[in-house]
């Protein structure tokens, strides 16, 4: 993956995260090169979700293991945001984002 293309501003949020409970965990570029991880932490004791907001088009989300192997599509709606659903207490979920 090209980091020029996720390039931002200073003043800029490459990803915002609106969540009842979710924190951020980490971030980094895929192994295939193809596109962004966002690794996401429940440290509650009840099932959450939350949405995640990009500043980039992003054409296509995946949930993915912590080794990257596909779980499920996930809904990109308006090419930005991607809603993350039933992350059980204390559990970790990890998103795979392609750039539009």
């Amino acid at each position: 993956m090209d980091s020029e293309n996720w390039r931002l501003p200073p003043e800029a949020s490459l990803i915002e995260l609106a969540s009842d409970g979710l924190v951020f965990s980490g971030i980094k570029p895929s192994e295939d090169g193809a596109a962004l991880i966002v690794r996401l932490y429940n440290p509650t004791e009840r099932t959450v979700g939350g949405t995640l907001a990009m500043r980039m088009p992003v054409r296509k989300a995946e949930e993915v293991r912590m080794d990257e192997t596909p779980v499920r599509e996930l809904a990109v709606e308006g090419g930005r945001r991607v809603t993350i659903q039933g992350v059980g207490t204390r559990k970790v979920v990890t998103v795979k984002l392609f750039r539009a």
